[in-house]
């Protein structure tokens, strides 16, 4: 079977989950098509876009690329729709070939009657006008199939996906913290990673920092990134007497988060409902950091089990909620470090790049077949959303 993945710009997850595709298929059966180049804020946000293996086709880099491109969404046997213009596969779906609408969700700011109205030619256009059995759902995020499935789309046909990363073979050894019987104790590390805005309540980090220095806990919080927040944080700070357990370290680079992660204890993720995926949380399990998530986040309940491989927290509770949790670190660090590496195992096995790919294939083979797909995964990628 041939694939291609249709993206908007070279972001690094779906470079990883173009080089799994490689590795299953071959890359003679493999393109990534992608539309344009990095955004200006994914650049200062540390991104870069400096890869160019054979199999990737750049619509703004020649029009042989373009061609090629065009000519592969039309004969692959399947197409993989990333955040990429409908128009581009209206004509291979109304023909019957096997597509998959890979998106977060649709109603990042809510339904209302009045925002359905308003949205109804973009729903037209993108859903309604190409409602096929042969276009499905790769949902990236408990939302996208919530927000479309109830408006009679994508009916049996919404399939659980998201944002994947490439899981490292071994789960980083942390070094011991304070809490244990080290020579040398280091506080607790806490890490946050993302824009400092407020849909992404970054005060949560320094409120959780505040909690575990409240109940005695030596502890150290990495606030990776930049924003119109910034200023008020460091405020913050500086009034509850943070400011010396707390490094503002701006945008760092993939890499460079990666490391920070893999030295960190806690990872803290506190989006609200318009996250459609956060990858932060992949990225922070694939380090064995226990994950401290809101419930609203887009991927929070499909990749952490509460007492199991991490907490998914409501947002009304977080006090209460990180103050058990500073409990747990006093009586049982060694508890939150057995659910980080159960994390670390679970995404390893189901959530990452080559798992999300060779699924997909196998899902994918399924509907070529005229196989009912929908007992062939019961967890995980392309098990019912």
């Amino acid at each position: 079977m041939k694939f291609i993945l249709l993206t908007n710009m070279p972001a690094y997850q779906q470079l990883e989950l173009a080089r799994a595709f490689v590795d299953l298929v071959g890359d003679a059966n493999f393109r990534l098509a992608v539309l344009g180049s990095l955004s200006a804020n994914r650049k200062e946000m540390g991104w870069v876009d400096d890869q160019e293996p054979d199999y990737v086709l750049r619509f703004d880099r020649s029009e042989s690329d373009r061609r090629a491109a065009l000519e592969w969404i039309r004969d692959a046997d399947v197409v993989i729709q990333g955040r990429f213009p409908i128009k581009y596969v209206k004509a291979r779906i109304k023909r019957g070939g096997l597509t998959y609408a890979y998106q977060e969700r649709v109603w990042k700011k809510g339904f209302t009657a009045r925002r359905f109205i308003s949205r109804l030619p973009f729903l037209w256009k993108n859903y309604y006008s190409v409602n096929k059995s042969n276009y499905h759902l790769l949902a990236a995020g408990k939302y996208a199939a919530s927000d479309l499935v109830p408006l009679g789309l994508f009916k049996n046909r919404a399939w659980k996906f998201g944002y994947f990363i490439e899981s490292k073979k071994n789960a980083p050894k942390k070094e011991s913290s304070s809490n244990s019987s080290s020579e040398s104790p280091h506080p607790v590390r806490i890490v946050w990673c993302g824009r400092l805005i407020a849909l992404k309540r970054p005060q949560r980090a320094l409120e959780l920092l505040n909690v575990f220095t409240q109940h005695n806990v030596d502890a150290h919080l990495t606030l990776v990134g930049g924003g119109d927040l910034e200023a008020s944080l460091k405020q913050y700070a500086c009034d509850t007497g943070l400011t010396d357990k707390v490094d503002f370290a701006g945008w760092k680079s993939v890499d460079e988060v990666n490391a920070i992660m893999a030295n960190a204890d806690i990872m803290l993720m506190s989006s609200d409902h318009r996250e459609g995926w956060g990858v932060v949380i992949n990225e922070a399990i694939n380090n064995a950091c226990f994950p401290m998530v809101c419930e609203d986040v887009g991927s929070a309940d499909w990749l952490i089990s509460n007492a199991e491989t991490g907490i998914v927290y409501n947002d009304p509770q977080f006090i209460e909620q990180a103050s058990e949790l500073a409990r747990r670190w006093l009586e049982s660090p060694e508890s939150i470090t057995l659910q980080a590496n159960n994390g670390f195992s679970t995404l390893k096995l189901h959530w990452s790049t080559h798992a999300a790919a060779q699924r997909l294939i196998d899902h994918a083979t399924a509907l070529e077949k005229g196989d009912d797909p929908q007992d062939l995964f019961l967890f995980g990628p392309c098990s019912p959303a």
